[in-house]
């Protein structure tokens, strides 16, 4: 396995290992913007929500109807509701979907250089809803959902939220699809993870329902 890097806040900011294999350090991300007085996650009003709306994997009802899919993925990808009374549903969905995994692009180096790359990855979330989880070939990454600062878009927060090396590694027609997720290491220190999604539909998707459920978490703690 590779020391790729994934990118995080500071490259001296380890990752913590996930089953004692090799984590993904960070891309050299000094270009990373501070976003500072943004501690929590914008965009999404939930305001009474409480940390048991969001039922684990095993609790989350059966019967739910097909999705339209990804035109480009066939990946099925869910609308986003516009009344607040389907936000939970709409999460609940997306948990369970992130229980069985999802492949994106993760942002790494290429094996002991600093040069930025992109790898295949394997992202969950636990059935106990405590961590992201990314896996591939060049290591993995863990964040706590609970340290989970916030989610960033080029869409709705433009493109100077992301590093500049990393706008020059990815094509500018998925500029659109990539996410920045803004978390807490355990010792304090802040990391940023970066992937690509496989359309703007389901990038849009993972941002509005991470911060739902990010947000519905720190409200329960």
């Amino acid at each position: 396995m590779g020391n790729a890097q994934c990118c995080e806040a500071s490259a001296d900011c380890p990752t913590e290992a996930i089953d004692q294999t090799p984590s993904v350090p960070a891309l050299s991300t000094d270009e990373v913007p501070d976003h500072k007085g943004d501690q929590s996650p914008k965009g999404v009003d939930t305001t009474s929500v409480e940390i048991m709306s969001i039922p684990t994997p095993a609790k989350i009802e059966e019967g739910v109807e097909a999705s339209p899919k990804s035109a480009e993925s066939g990946q099925e990808v869910i609308v986003s509701p516009k009344k607040k009374a389907h936000m939970q549903a709409y999460a609940r969905d997306f948990v369970k979907e992130m229980v069985k995994g999802k492949q994106v692009q993760l942002l790494t180096h290429k094996a002991e250089s600093l040069e930025p790359a992109k790898a295949a990855s394997q992202c969950t979330l636990d059935p106990k809803l405590q961590f992201l989880n990314l896996s591939s070939k060049e290591g993995n990454v863990k964040a706590t959902l609970a340290k989970i600062k916030n989610v960033y878009g080029a869409e709705e927060d433009g493109k100077a939220a992301f590093p500049a090396q990393v706008l020059e590694l990815i094509a500018p027609e998925e500029h659109d699809k990539m996410l920045l997720i803004k978390y807490d290491l355990e010792d304090g220190k802040e990391a940023s993870i970066i992937i690509v999604e496989d359309s703007l539909e389901s990038r849009k998707r993972f941002a509005e329902c991470m911060k739902y459920i990010v947000r519905s978490m720190q409200k329960g703690a």
